[in-house]
């Protein structure tokens, strides 16, 4: 009994002792730490962005374009089902910084069912809408992100999605229309060319379907109309409309796969034949120079590229079974002017026989450059029409979403190289548009494998170090209560 009450004094005189000043610290502690978070959530500080691409924060261009717009310009955001902690919002709420014209507005779809009817807003798709008088712009959670198919990384959108979106929907904001024709078996937008698609409205063009037999004329809004590896012939109405679109000054941006036609095309011919040229599609360039073909294939061809207003930023694009360009002596009868592109090896041969799978060329197989892309202005006769402009690739692969396997990956061909780069740069120019502002940021991702040497640290660190503090403090512990 006495032993016990012994413990017990020791109890009150020591460790009940220590431990409410132990209480009363972590109690003051804890007090101070609420404090100072009560005081920053009041100033709310800007955020620091320690990420070397800058993710959540504005660039000083998009802050000069949207400084730029006129004060009598009201731009709305309106983010449906985001919360205030979500990076897109953070994000949008930037811009209210820069522009005090510009509004955003968190919204759950249940609360605004006018603006829910108005842009066909579901719920719980994250939906963004920016509008500025009658005109909006729809933007959906996946248009923020999409990947590098040469890199594997992800490459964030958000804030060319937004800047870009607020020009286009402001009083300064230009629509560039584009128009893809469709009903002969081409390529489409929506199914084999969906990533062109998205950086052609990324970069603020509207990319639209045309199906002549249905519309009759090429709009007067397009811009810019591709054309991508027909199947079937034109009928000669469409010949003729797409004839009187080039005489009226359009621009056509010409793709064309080897082995995609089905047959003769006579009317196809007759709308080429306006500038002279002839693209052939009976065969592919095989390439023998190993510096001018990509993973040792010789199909897949890394044409020279020569200096233009499409090409100086361009530095290589591949090419996925070419067929190359033909042209008519003297194009200066038809009022054509010729730029060369994109040329082969000058140990390339065109091959015909496709069962024959060697890398050297046989008997009747020309060996020297091919022209697979070109430029072909056809200056108007007419006083008051400008000039009609065709840039021709004998390839169309190139630009699609075909995967590509690299050994121990896969890519997608339009990612590979600077394909993407060199079709955009094709449509801006054919459509007169001017850069718009390009901030696709890369999220890297970067795998890292330690040396033997360093994993054993590393094992170290993370399980022989603690033990030997619990140890040692066990020690302490001992030699403490020894003393005692």
């Amino acid at each position: 009994m006495e032993k016990l009450k012994n413990m017990i004094n020791i109890l009150k005189s020591k460790w009940l002792k220590d431990t409410s000043k132990t209480i009363i610290l972590i109690g003051i502690i804890v007090a101070i730490f609420i404090g100072i978070n009560m005081l920053i959530q009041k100033l709310d500080p800007k955020d620091i962005d320690l990420t070397k691409e800058q993710l959540y924060s504005l660039t000083d261009e998009s802050k000069e374009k949207i400084k730029q717009l006129p004060e009598t310009d009201k731009i709305n955001i309106y983010m449906f089902d985001y919360n205030d902690r979500d990076v897109i919002a953070e994000l949008a709420k930037e811009y209210t910084k820069v522009n005090k014209n510009i509004t955003v507005e968190l919204i759950n779809t249940e609360d605004r069912p006018d603006l829910v009817s108005k842009y066909n807003v579901e719920s719980g798709y994250y939906t963004v809408i920016i509008e500025s008088g009658n005109k909006s712009k729809t933007l959906t959670y996946y248009d923020f992100y999409t990947s590098d198919y040469s890199t594997g990384n992800n490459i964030d959108l958000t804030e060319q999605r937004f800047t870009n979106s607020i020009i286009a929907v402001s009083s300064i904001g230009k629509t560039t229309a584009i128009y893809t024709l469709v009903g002969h078996g081409e390529y489409s937008t929506e199914t084999e060319m969906t990533f062109l698609k998205q950086y052609l409205e990324l970069e603020n063009y509207q990319v639209k379907e045309i199906d002549l037999l249905s519309a009759g004329d090429i709009p007067e809004d397009c811009n810019a109309l591709i054309i991508a590896s027909p199947k079937k012939d034109f009928t000669e109405p469409e010949a003729n409309a797409i004839k009187k679109y080039i005489a009226n000054g359009g621009n056509i941006l010409w793709l064309s796969d080897p082995y995609s036609a089905e047959g003769e095309m006579p009317y196809i011919k007759s709308v080429l034949d306006v500038y002279g040229v002839n693209i052939r599609q009976d065969g592919i360039v095989i390439e023998q120079d190993k510096s001018k073909m990509a993973l040792g294939s010789a199909d897949l061809v890394l044409p020279s590229i020569a200096n233009s207003d499409v090409t100086k930023n361009i530095k290589s694009v591949l090419l996925l079974d070419t067929g190359k360009l033909e042209f008519v002596e003297d194009l200066s009868s038809l009022n054509v002017k010729k730029i060369d592109l994109l040329t082969t090896g000058e140990t390339s041969f065109y091959r015909t026989n496709i069962q024959d799978p060697s890398g050297v060329p046989a008997e009747g197989e020309k060996v020297e450059a091919s022209i697979v892309g070109a430029i072909l202005e056809k200056q108007s006769t007419e006083e008051g029409k400008g000039n009609s402009k065709l840039i021709v690739i004998a390839n169309n692969l190139f630009v699609t979403d075909r995967v590509i396997n690299t050994g121990s990956s896969q890519v997608i061909a339009i990612g590979m190289r600077d394909n993407l780069e060199f079709a955009l740069s094709s449509v801006a120019h054919l459509s007169e548009v001017e850069d718009e502002l390009v901030l696709r940021k890369e999220m890297k991702i970067t795998q890292y494998t330690a040396t033997e040497s360093q994993d054993r640290l590393i094992k170290t660190i993370i399980f022989a170090l603690p033990i030997f503090i619990i140890l040692l403090g066990i020690v302490v512990w001992q030699l403490r209560r020894r003393k005692k």
